[in-house]
């Protein structure tokens, strides 16, 4: 019995565990997101990442990130709305923990970064000096360098020129730390910084530099925006053929990048595919899992409903067998309390109208067997010692054992 209820509970157990002890794995699902994103794949990272927030075993922590990389993927979109709302929702997942203070950094690091997107000088500066005054603490050196080249263009609306370019060389340093493929965002900046300081020759270097990183990253956007920046210098110095030049090639790198967005559909809609054939194939493991579960429990109710039977059955048996020799010993106990007062109605019965086999019958029942018993002892049914007794209680005119022990005592 033992078995049986410890194989159903370590199967419960193996099942509970297989589906609900996993959490996310943050870094793997960020990879994801990044990828899904640089190849303009942004409706699987929203599925991916919307899919998460259907785990009910999903910590605070979990869902912090899961909205964090839902506000990345938006910000991608130039969704900005998006942005804020689901930066706000991470912040509410982790107000109360016991690292709201690395949690809140990042989050206002994202909205200033958002609201320098969309022009928000002042807010954006707001937050900024905040995280300044911190000396940057909790951030990871890409968002400190991203904040380093928003200080730096700030600085460069100031005109102070020297300070900006200061700024966006530390915020290269770091990016060198973490990502070789985002420095064409900072050699952009500085393109356009160098142009404003009259140093067309540093600009267009960074300019080469800037599209070099991008092509051998593989990141069209940021060819795109290096020669937008380009095309903008030559637009303000009007520079009219150089302009249209690039124009054109810009046009060409635009077609590109919309084609590959319609390839990235087409990629969507086979992952979808396959991801939904991943899935049906998983809910009928589980289904299976499930029918193996609810099969033990049946098969271990059963065993014990079995095993209680038994056991039932069992202590009635013992029950009956007690009753038995109590009322056995109470005979006895009678018998013998009776056995020298004589009794002037019996003293006159002749045993010897018993015949043979009754006699035999007769000497048993003195004993005290039963008639199971008695049955067993001369080799004949129960029934025929029913009969031998129902005969013997006739003859001595006695109406049951009880009182035939009496009577036979007294004889």
């Amino acid at each position: 019995m033992r078995i049986i209820i410890s194989t159903i509970l370590c199967c419960g157990l193996a099942f509970s565990t297989s589906l609900f002890s996993q959490t996310i794995d943050v870094k793997s699902i960020e990879d994801q997101v990044y990828n899904f994103n640089n190849k303009l794949n942004f409706k699987a990272s929203q599925e991916l990442l919307l899919s998460q927030l259907h785990n009910n075993k999903l910590t605070a922590h979990d869902r912090y990130h899961v909205y964090r990389l839902l506000s990345y993927t938006h910000k991608r979109l130039f969704d900005y709305t998006s942005v804020f709302h689901y930066l706000d929702k991470a912040y509410k997942e982790i107000k109360s923990s016991d690292h709201d203070g690395k949690y809140l950094a990042e989050i206002n690091a994202q909205r200033a970064l958002a609201h320098f997107d969309i022009h928000e000088y002042p807010e954006a500066d707001t937050l900024l000096l905040g995280l300044e005054a911190n000396s940057f603490k909790h951030l990871n050196n890409e968002l400190i360098a991203k904040l380093q080249m928003q200080r730096a263009y700030l600085q460069f609306l100031d005109k102070d020129y020297l300070k900006a370019e200061a700024t966006y060389d530390l915020a290269i340093a770091n990016i060198k730390g973490v990502s070789m493929c985002d420095l064409p965002m900072a050699l952009v900046k500085k393109m356009q910084l160098y142009e404003e300081m009259g140093d067309r020759s540093r600009a267009l270097e960074n300019y080469h530099k800037a599209l070099h990183y991008a092509d051998s990253c593989g990141i069209l956007k940021y060819a795109i925006y290096a020669k937008e920046e380009l095309r903008n210098i030559y637009k303000r110095n009007k520079e009219f053929a150089a302009m249209g030049q690039l124009q054109d090639e810009i046009d060409k790198l635009d077609t590109i990048y919309r084609k590959n967005e319609r390839l990235a559909e087409v990629n969507l809609m086979k992952e979808n595919l396959e991801t939904s054939l991943q899935e049906k194939k998983i809910k009928a493991k589980n289904r299976q899992i499930l029918y193996i579960i609810a099969a033990s429990v049946l098969l271990g109710i059963l065993c014990l409903g079995a095993f209680y039977a038994f056991w039932q059955q069992k202590n009635k048996r013992k029950r009956l067998e007690g009753e038995f020799l109590n009322m056995k010993s109470s005979l006895q106990q009678y018998a013998d309390e009776h056995y020298h007062q004589p009794s002037n109605e019996f003293r006159n019965i002749r045993l010897d109208l018993l015949n043979q086999r009754q006699q035999e019958v007769l000497e048993l029942i003195a004993k005290g067997l039963s008639n199971k018993e008695i049955a067993e002892k001369l080799f004949i049914s129960e029934n025929t010692v029913k009969y031998h007794i129902k005969n013997i209680y006739l003859l001595l005119e006695v109406k049951d054992r009880k009182e035939f022990l009496v009577r036979l005592k007294n004889k």
